[in-house]
């Protein structure tokens, strides 16, 4: 059966007039869609974060405190994303881009014990491809503290020669706009994600300015006002 996460993801690729094909649903392993858009053909990987024990008692002290502490480390994030970048593999020799998709379905009892999309954000999202941003100082015996420059740090996702056939991951929405997708691009992709896919008025696409793991310098928006292709 499919998830919500799925329906919602080929909903989005009819909006746009895209075919999207069902990979091999009876294989575990497999990608779920082989999506045709325009000239463009990339294989797509659906993944559906979905409550557990930590959503479930974060929204008791919500509903018995008033406030609860957030999700800080992108541990669960940098796990869907593995995962999804393992069942991407089986198809490298397909030669196309390959999106990771991921959709926010931390529900509990009809309440979200986090904001929508809250270990989606950004940032989040750029710690669990690239490793954490780490800033590195000194501090001398008189106590004076000097700065030494920033790093990313470990369990990253993409790098050279690591995981670059995956070309981007995608954030899916499902709001008040409708159903849209966030793309943020792998800098170190073999393939690129076609900016043309997924350009509609509430799509957006980010990329790194520069090479992340020299530096952190977070994202930049690409040019929205795109055609999508028919």
């Amino acid at each position: 059966m499919a998830t919500k996460s799925e329906l919602l993801f080929q909903a989005c690729c009819s909006e746009h007039g895209y075919g999207a094909r069902v990979i091999s649903p009876g294989s575990s392993r497999s990608a779920d869609f082989e999506v045709t858009a325009g000239a463009s053909l990339f294989v797509a990987e659906v993944k559906q974060l979905d409550p557990g024990p930590d959503d479930r008692k974060r929204l008791r002290e919500l509903e018995t405190l008033g406030h609860a502490a957030g999700e800080l480390t992108p541990a669960r994030l940098r796990r869907h994303i593995a995962d999804a970048a393992d069942q991407l593999s089986e198809y490298r020799d397909r030669h196309v881009p390959m999106l990771i998709v991921l959709y926010d379905n931390i529900i509990t009892r009809g309440e979200r014990p986090l904001p929508r999309n809250y270990l989606f954000q950004p940032t989040r999202l750029e710690w669990a491809m690239y490793g954490r941003h780490v800033a590195r100082f000194n501090v001398a015996n008189s106590g004076e503290v000097s700065y030494r420059g920033d790093h990313r740090g470990g369990s990253r996702h993409f790098q050279a020669e690591d995981r670059e056939y995956v070309s981007a991951v995608a954030v899916l929405t499902d709001d008040q706009m409708g159903t849209h997708l966030d793309v943020f691009h792998n800098f170190f992709a073999e393939y690129p994600f076609p900016c043309s896919a997924f350009s509609g008025e509430t799509d957006q696409h980010f990329r790194n300015p520069s090479n992340p793991l020299s530096g952190i310098h977070g994202w930049s928006k690409e040019n929205s006002s795109l055609a999508s292709p028919n």
